[in-house]
């Protein structure tokens, strides 16, 4: 017997929000627990957030807006990546170029909305 899976774009992002969504949950609690100590850890939890609503506003594609979920989709995950490298950065104790972090995410924005 063979069976076919067919996994639609909606699909994937609705399992990707889920999965991102409990790990939120674990970098909500690790930020609580380990804010004072380390830093980065709730740049970490924001970069998470805005990766989670991201993914639920592209789940959304075809319902809703486009500008919600083209625009703000790709500018919230474009937002998640720079958060992510300033969370990083701080979390190992180096020095935070804040220009370069803005100059790499618009050009991922430009690549991403005029190629």
């Amino acid at each position: 017997m063979i069976f076919t899976f067919t996994m639609d774009a909606r699909t994937l992002a609705i399992s990707t929000a889920i999965v991102i969504g409990v790990m939120v949950t674990v970098s909500v609690l690790l930020s609580f627990i380990y804010h004072k100590r380390y830093n980065g850890v709730v740049t970490w939890l924001w970069s998470n957030i805005f990766f989670a609503l991201g993914f639920v506003l592209y789940s959304f594609q075809g319902r809703w807006d486009h500008f919600f979920t083209i625009v703000l989709s790709n500018s919230f995950t474009i937002l998640s990546l720079s958060l992510f490298a300033i969370s990083i950065l701080r979390l190992v104790e180096l020095k935070v170029n804040y220009y370069f972090d803005i100059a790499i995410s618009l050009f991922a924005f430009g690549i991403f909305f005029f190629l």
